[in-house]
């Protein structure tokens, strides 16, 4: 019997368990989008909200259980000796025991912490698992379709519907309330769709965005002009002054990946250069009018001091970094952002990066900064791939998005974004081939992998 088809075999013992993980990391990726909605409505219905925001979790554990069986210890130990899952596992394990050594953090908060810091690389890890072309081209179709209708919805609300509309599905200020205004002196709605606000709806959107720009320039998908069209005029909607300036960093990465090389360096130096002069005249009509600085500084500058909603994020900064340089061992997952609410002192730090030094040290810190690049370099390596260059576009762009705000902590962008990073990183297509041998030999192991993985899924 051949190897290929010894492989094959193998894969088809294992299809339920393989079709199971598939379907799950389908579900979440289809599901994510309207997470906060579903949980707020169904809790406002049977009560127990919390019941229905743990069903990803529980998903999670259960895919995590699946692949834990004997005759997936082989492929589990040649996923985890990759150099970037290695990085995980360290990461994963410096957190837990920066943990069990600081007592200091409340058990709510520290599983909390597990579900912020740790859940979307656990599925990482699980979606490489069952990774193929086939799952990454179904994924891609997903996002879009599942974005078309955030942005649709979007789109309506900002049109048609009135700002208060979702107090009907139990929206409100015990859950999530069903708009913000930009300042109150104004009258802009900052809207939410079906995520939790409208900075997670910010940052989600700039996955699908760069997945339908790049599908537009490599395979004239003209269809998506309509859902990029709702998309981007849903962004613009929510405000989120992060949010857009990570678009526009992603929306680059995606045209200067499609130009040749010689030609993208030429456009990012002279967008570069329009980008400081555009700056420039930006600040200039800032000053000038008044109506600008609520839209742009979410305030106004008086006597040459940003006075709004800046001032409370610069000392959340302040205060961060003071901690993480105070302790710089780290004081356990829990102990910053989000999941600290749960403790008795909330400590919202407003940049991601300071979260995770205070939670588990400048070691965590750097670790997690590693494994980003790392990630980096694989989506770039696979750039020939459906959602290779979209991924690396929205790592930068959400990267950019976590040194003012707490962008991974959010569950529906991060799974999302994970879960398709874990599928596209173990595609074993590479843009890169030293010669015509090596290219087509490489182009045979390829298509024997994509068989084996479609009798996987």
């Amino acid at each position: 019997m051949s190897r290929q088809e010894s492989s094959a075999r193998h894969a088809a013992a294992g299809l339920p368990i393989s079709r199971f993980l598939s379907g799950g990391v389908q579900a979440l990726t289809a599901l994510m989008p309207f997470h906060a909605f579903l949980a707020v409505y169904l809790g406002s219905v049977f009560g127990r909200q919390e019941v229905f925001q743990a069903w990803k979790e529980l998903l999670i554990l259960m895919m995590a259980a699946a692949v834990a069986v004997p005759r997936h210890y082989p492929r589990l130990l040649e996923i985890a000796k990759r150099p970037l899952n290695l990085l995980v596992i360290a990461y994963g394990a410096l957190s837990l025991l920066v943990s069990l050594a600081n007592g200091n953090v409340t058990t709510a908060s520290f599983w909390f912490g597990v579900k912020t810091n740790l859940e979307f690389l656990i599925l990482f890890l699980l979606a490489q698992t069952v990774a193929s072309q086939w799952l990454e081209r179904r994924l891609a179709a997903i996002i879009i379709a599942t974005t078309t209708v955030v942005a649709g919805f979007g789109f309506l609300q900002v049109v048609a519907l009135p700002p208060d509309w979702l107090i009907n599905f139990g929206y409100g200020p015990g859950t999530i309330e069903p708009f913000r205004l930009v300042d109150p002196a104004v009258n802009a709605v900052r809207i939410l769709s079906t995520l939790g606000g409208p900075n997670q709806l910010g940052s989600f959107l700039i996955l699908p965005i760069a997945a339908m720009i790049w599908l537009l320039i490599k395979n004239r998908r003209w269809i998506l002009l309509v859902p990029l069209a709702l998309s981007v005029f849903t962004l613009i909607h929510t405000y989120a002054r992060a949010a857009w300036a990570g678009a526009v960093v992603a929306v680059a990465i995606v045209i200067l990946a499609s130009l040749p090389r010689k030609l993208a360096l030429g456009v990012a130096a002279a967008g570069l250069v329009i980008g400081v002069m555009g700056g420039q005249w930006a600040v200039g009509q800032i000053n000038q009018r008044s109506q600008l600085q609520f839209y742009l500084l979410h305030g106004q500058v008086l006597d040459g001091v940003v006075r709004g909603s800046d001032d409370g994020r610069l000392v959340a900064l302040e205060r961060g970094l003071n901690e993480a340089l105070s302790r710089p061992l780290g004081q356990g997952l829990g102990a910053a952002g989000p999941a600290s609410f749960r403790s008795g002192d909330a400590l919202v730090t407003e940049n991601y990066y300071l979260q995770l030094a205070i939670e588990t040290g400048l070691a965590g810190l750097l670790l997690f900064v590693a494994l980003s690049v790392l990630l980096a370099v694989e989506l770039y390596r696979r750039r020939d791939s459906v959602l290779a260059v979209p991924l690396l576009a929205a790592l930068a762009g959400i990267s950019l998005i976590n040194l003012v705000l707490h962008g991974w902590a959010d569950s529906s962008t991060a799974l999302v974004f994970w879960a398709a990073a874990g599928v596209v990183i173990r595609n074993p297509r590479t843009r890169a081939a030293k010669g015509p041998g090596q290219s087509q030999r490489q182009n045979l192991v390829n298509e024997a992998n994509n068989r084996v993985a479609a009798n996987q899924v």
